[in-house]
């Protein structure tokens, strides 16, 4: 409807050789007012050096309007602009809301772009909690509008399964499953300690007994915990109705030497420098 009044108002604004300019439309806060108004009138008045409401006359005397559409046009206050819609207009629209089903007001006025949408992105290290819900239902209402408009649109998760936490998650596997041997047995003082750990260290225990005590590395725990953790996390995102088109983790990078080749780049452009034993 916006786009329809915009082109109203601009051919009025031709006939008239009135000067080009931005022209909004809002929704006025009482009925009596219209369904929109515009105060296209008064930001003209400086221009034309002209009573905002005489421009506002010349302009509606100048517009011209399916009847069906805009039952009437009203000058109010200083000089806006009130339209009116028609009741035929919404009794056409119901028939064609009805037929578009869920593909009704669907646009392609951003055709053939694309968007890669990245969020949640919570590494596997625990369960999607409150805090995370937020940008899940913020992240799949921005896809969703893009998507609308006509965008291709790819929606990623990226997690780091290649980081510090991710080797607590997998001590702290470890950790509870040493304990089903040895209940003494301590715990990370930085571990994880939600009892879905447990579950992740009883379902280990049911695979390989006590096989895993002595292990040469954590490997199987860290593998095990992100398995678990991330089952659950795509439980919770299809139960909210949101889902990916690509999980991309961290360890990938290294193992495609993206990472080390980036390093190299930066420092023979001299963008980097060693502090306290770091690269930076």
């Amino acid at each position: 409807m916006k786009n329809y009044l915009t082109k109203i108002i601009g051919d009025a604004f031709l006939k008239l050789n009135y000067p080009d300019i931005s022209i909004h439309f809002d929704k006025p806060k009482e009925e009596k007012f219209g369904d929109y108004s515009t105060n296209a009138a008064m930001l003209l008045a400086k221009d034309l050096k002209s009573p905002p409401r005489k421009i506002a006359e010349e302009l509606i005397h100048n517009l011209e309007y399916d009847k069906d559409v805009i039952s009437k046009v009203e000058i109010a206050g200083a000089g806006f602009i009130n339209f009116f819609i028609s009741g035929n207009y919404f009794k056409k629209i119901i028939p064609e809301i009805l037929t578009g089903k869920n593909n009704y007001g669907r646009s392609e006025v951003f055709k053939n772009k694309t968007a890669n949408l990245e969020w949640v992105s919570a590494n596997p290290t625990g369960l999607l909690h409150a805090g995370h819900g937020r940008q899940v239902c913020l992240g799949k209402a921005l896809a969703n509008l893009l998507d609308w408009t006509g965008y291709k649109v790819t929606r990623e998760y990226y997690y780091n399964d290649a980081g510090n936490q991710m080797s607590v998650m997998a001590k702290s596997v470890y950790a509870r499953y040493m304990q089903i041997f040895e209940p003494e047995f301590p715990f990370p003082e930085d571990g994880y300690a939600g009892d879905y750990i447990k579950d992740i260290a009883q379902i280990i225990y049911a695979e390989r007994k006590d096989s895993l005590r002595n292990p040469e590395n954590l490997d199987i725990f860290k593998e095990a915990g992100e398995n678990y953790n991330f089952k659950l996390i795509k439980n919770t995102l299809n139960t909210l109705g949101v889902k990916h088109d690509v999980f991309f983790n961290e360890t990938s990078l290294y193992e495609n030497g993206e990472i080390n080749r980036t390093i190299e780049e930066f420092k023979s452009k001299g963008l980097t420098y060693e502090e306290e034993g770091a690269l930076a």
